[in-house]
């Protein structure tokens, strides 16, 4: 009967501890689909406000091609379309891929983060060249960090015969566990090279104002 008794009370708490975990993921994913979103509400916003520019760039080339100088040939257009050709041939061709396995847009980017223990605190050095640093978000979250950001680039080409044009919009989130628990408190950070180097600060570090009144 005893052990009857226990295994029931084995059971409930293997069951709570597996809704528990459930739970968190559930938020953590409702927590990346906000983040997710919010990247996705920016870039458009971002190829909104592009776009005017672009508008009003075509109106006052038009306004102003009347008083536009000859180029080759005593020719604006074919100078334009040099140079359009010319900024095309930089561009790598485009290669065939038989299956999404072998396509690099269906894998999972490791960007060459790495995290170490340096004794009171966790470092890590998340991987971003110093023109996508302001792109990058960190999150402490008890015994974990969670790198995120965004990325996004678009570009045209247009010869006079054949426009092409590219949008390319990225999220990306690297997640680290440490085996003890840390604080957001007294993190810093720092540009390191093509990294951002984060000093993250464990629990256990942090002095209590009752330990600083004994010092």
């Amino acid at each position: 009967m005893a052990e009857s008794i226990q295994n029931r009370r084995a059971q409930q708490t293997q069951l709570r501890a597996t809704q528990q975990e459930q739970a968190k993921r559930k938020r953590e994913l409702a927590a990346q689909q906000k983040e997710d979103l919010q990247s996705m509400k920016q870039y458009y916003a971002d190829k909104s406000r592009e776009i005017d520019g672009e508008s009003a760039a075509a109106v006052s080339h038009i306004r102003s091609s009347s008083r536009e100088p000859a180029g080759v040939d005593g020719n604006p257009r074919l100078e334009k379309k040099s140079i359009y050709n010319r900024k095309a041939q930089t561009e790598p061709a485009v290669q065939n891929y038989e299956t999404k396995e072998t396509d690099k847009f269906y894998q999972v980017l490791d960007r060459g983060s790495r995290v170490s223990d340096n004794g009171n605190n966790y470092v890590i050095e998340a991987y971003a060249p110093e023109h996508e640093q302001n792109n990058l978000r960190v999150s402490i979250q008890k015994n974990k960090a969670v790198i995120s950001g965004q990325r996004k680039h678009a570009d045209e080409v247009d010869d006079g015969t054949k426009k092409m044009r590219t949008n390319n919009f990225q999220t990306f989130r690297e997640e680290f566990k440490f085996d003890r628990p840390v604080s957001h408190e007294g993190m810093t950070r720092e540009r390191v090279g093509d990294f951002v180097r984060f000093s993250i600060p464990k629990l256990e570090a942090i002095a209590t104002p009752d330990d600083e009144s004994t010092i």
